[in-house]
């Protein structure tokens, strides 16, 4: 795993996550997998990282958070979100179900709105907000500037 530059990330993260594997950590950071699950008519996950600091970190694997943090959006990678430990929320003693969560990541970024479109879903009053964002930040190695 590499380690990243969080305090560089124009992109934020704030969700409940259920942890999976812990993964083989760095020097700096531990890591764990979770899913952002989304329904497009069927239920669909998409994998993200947690990078959790070792020095001040609560996350144990097969657990749910509340977490936010910066994110470092992958490629060709998955995209991961570096844990602010004094804003995450401990929730083992919850049921925690999957639909309550469908849909449900907050997302907050600085760029230049380049498209902006509501997508109504089957059967729901509401619709979804989307907002395609050009940004500058750094790739998933945290090396180069994109």
């Amino acid at each position: 795993m590499q380690s990243h530059l969080p305090a560089e990330l124009p992109l934020r993260f704030s969700c409940i996550f259920w942890t999976r594997n812990q993964l083989p950590p760095n020097p700096k950071y531990k890591y764990f997998q979770t899913d952002v699950v989304f329904n497009r008519g069927t239920l669909t996950g998409a994998g993200l990282l947690i990078a959790a600091k070792h020095c001040n970190t609560q996350i144990r694997h097969n657990h749910a958070y509340k977490l936010e943090g910066p994110v470092s959006a992958g490629c060709d990678t998955v995209s991961t979100i570096f844990e602010e430990a004094e804003n995450t929320i401990v929730i083992d003693s919850a049921e925690v179900r999957l639909h309550p969560l469908l849909n449900k990541v907050s997302a907050q970024g600085v760029g230049q709105i380049l498209e902006w479109s509501l997508r109504r879903v089957h059967n729901q009053r509401t619709a979804i907000e989307v907002i395609k964002v050009l940004h500058r930040g750094r790739d998933a190695t945290g090396k180069r500037q994109v």
